[in-house]
């Protein structure tokens, strides 16, 4: 019985495959760049999360995928927020550089957030963003199947793309739940002979954290990120735990020891 559900499984494999060999699909795939741990990184997606701190926080993070392949990912971005707390105000600044494939983009993004007091310590952030990506592809340097593709045979010229975001957070120093969409305008992009044109993608995201006490000085914080958007849905669940000499959670990052972190790509 075994070796009979053995053979027809081999088989209705094989005749999947032969129908996706066969058969023409569409494709899709991201167009902004993914992160691993995005609690270190979520300015970049999420405005409202300027000044959140209180305090001046600079980040840096850098993340390259599958070293030594040609055209493998590579994401830099450099981040730099505060508080204006007199005025319950966050300002922010984003730099991004991201690199896949004929890929190249570069993006310079400004901040603002207004932060209301709810109750208990818990506040609602409502976040703005503004800024360029500045992108390119080298569609010739492509190996490609069919060498008179009208498709790859000029590259897509340098485009200068202003856009527009914007962002809720609701958090307090236990937790924080979002939502936000960091570029709205959906730009036109072309190629040399501007014949064949390309459009941002609207991307949103849902964010949320917790923060659960184990003992006196550690902390568990689980984080779930999910991007929804024309493709393929990413979810991303990036487990960390942190030692904090004082403090816990959003508010006190500055006071934060060790931090040890995983994070785990669902596609």
């Amino acid at each position: 019985m075994k070796k009979i559900v053995k053979i027809l499984f081999g088989k209705v494999v094989g005749f999947a495959l032969s129908l996706s060999v066969i058969l023409p699909f569409y494709g899709f795939s991201q167009q902004d760049p993914v992160f691993t741990q995005y609690m270190n990184n979520l300015l970049t997606i999420q405005p409202a999360y300027a000044g959140i701190s209180g305090t001046l926080n600079i980040t840096g993070i850098s993340r390259a995928q599958w070293v030594g392949f040609a055209g493998a990912p590579n994401t830099n971005t450099l981040t730099v927020s505060g508080a204006l707390r007199k005025f319950n105000v966050g300002l922010g600044l984003s730099i991004v550089n991201d690199k896949w494939g004929p890929i190249r983009q570069n993006g310079v993004y400004v901040d603002y957030a207004y932060r209301v007091n709810l109750f208990q310590r818990q506040y609602l952030s409502f976040g703005l963003k503004g800024g360029f990506n500045i992108s390119q592809a080298y569609l010739t340097d492509l190996l490609i199947n069919d060498p008179n593709d009208p498709t790859f045979a000029y590259d897509v010229k340098v485009n200068f793309l202003p856009n527009l975001g914007v962002g809720i957070l609701w958090h307090s120093d236990r937790f924080f739940l979002g939502a936000s969409a960091p570029k709205i305008l959906k730009n036109r992009m072309q190629s040399e002979n501007g014949e064949n044109v390309y459009r941002e993608v609207l991307h949103f995201y849902g964010m949320g954290g917790v923060v659960f006490f184990l003992v006196i000085c550690l902390s568990l914080n689980r984080q779930y990120y999910t991007d929804g958007q024309k493709g393929p849905q990413v979810t991303s669940i990036s487990p960390e735990v942190s030692y904090f000499t004082t403090g816990s959670g959003l508010e006190q990052l500055t006071d934060l020891k060790t931090r040890m972190g995983l994070s785990f790509n669902l596609m």
